[in-house]
């Protein structure tokens, strides 16, 4: 629902007390070319990792903010392919999932 974002478009992965880490939002639509930027900004690992199989695919690897880290931790990939992409974290004890869509 909504208007598509484009240009460079933010999830943030926090925390939700005993639900544990989220990615905020969960679902985005975004124009085809656009970037997503996910950010962590805890101490704790987390990750954004493409459901294998789909045409679009990424793996951020540990993202962490260090202890003297001015910025939070972050990842990019840039979606050049129309549809709808889900990912999650691959860090035990994290229960991220999320979707891209990706529209003209």
């Amino acid at each position: 629902e909504g208007d598509a974002q484009s240009g460079t478009v933010i999830v943030d992965i926090q925390t939700f007390g005993a639900e544990g880490t989220k990615y905020v939002p969960d679902i985005l639509k975004i124009t085809v070319g656009s970037t997503v930027k996910w950010t962590n900004d805890r101490k704790s690992a987390s990750s954004t990792t493409s459901h294998p199989g789909q045409e679009e695919s990424w793996d951020s690897g540990a993202m962490s903010k260090g202890t003297f880290d001015k910025e939070p931790a972050s990842f990019e990939h840039t979606f050049n392919t129309l549809g709808c992409f889900t990912y999650e974290s691959q860090y035990s004890g994290d229960l991220n999932t999320g979707a891209i869509c990706v529209v003209e």
